[in-house]
């Protein structure tokens, strides 16, 4: 797998890790499913370390950011999935925003729904529509996923909870 990592850089070599592999999820170059390097795999091919490497895959599981731009941004997860319990202890979290920026929240349900060949929706495909409709309003966003995941289900798919909750920034 090719990176092009670079201490020249302002951004650190774990942002610079997660940020490329993130494009590459979103371009299609890594596919849902696929397997990454194992982290000492990857450090060792990079020439970096094993620490820097992990805490570059940690980002890769958050929820995420959606610039005015169509930039994705993935935001730090810091606990059990919400609601789970009154006791969960969950930090906060300050996130930068313009307007036109959005924040989107989704269970699993979403990216997981099937469809006739038993393939998942995936998060490379959520995240492509998005960049396609970042634009769009909150409402019209939701209706956009909507649309796209009845589109993509199979009809004889037992479908999980789904529950998308979009923010804009006005």
């Amino acid at each position: 797998m090719l990176l092009n990592l670079s201490e020249l850089y302002a951004e650190s070599l774990h942002k610079q890790i997660s940020r490329q592999l993130t494009d590459k999820i979103v371009d299609g170059e890594l596919s849902d499913g696929s397997e990454l390097l194992p982290i000492n795999v990857l450090a060792r091919s990079q020439r970096v370390s094993k620490s820097t490497v992990h805490r570059a895959f940690e980002s890769l599981e958050n929820g995420g950011l959606i610039r005015d731009t169509g930039e994705i941004e993935f935001l730090k997860t810091t606990g059990p999935a919400l609601g789970l319990s009154a006791n969960d202890a969950n930090k906060t979290q300050i996130v930068n925003t313009r307007e036109g920026d959005g924040i989107i929240f989704y269970t699993d349900g979403v990216t997981e729904t099937m469809n006739e060949k038993k393939e998942e929706y995936s998060e490379p495909r959520l995240l492509n529509l998005i960049k396609q409709i970042h634009h769009f309003d909150a409402q019209n966003i939701i209706q956009s996923l909507i649309k796209d995941l009845n589109k993509f289900q199979s009809s004889t798919y037992d479908q999980d909870d789904r529950t998308i909750l979009m923010l804009k920034v006005f």
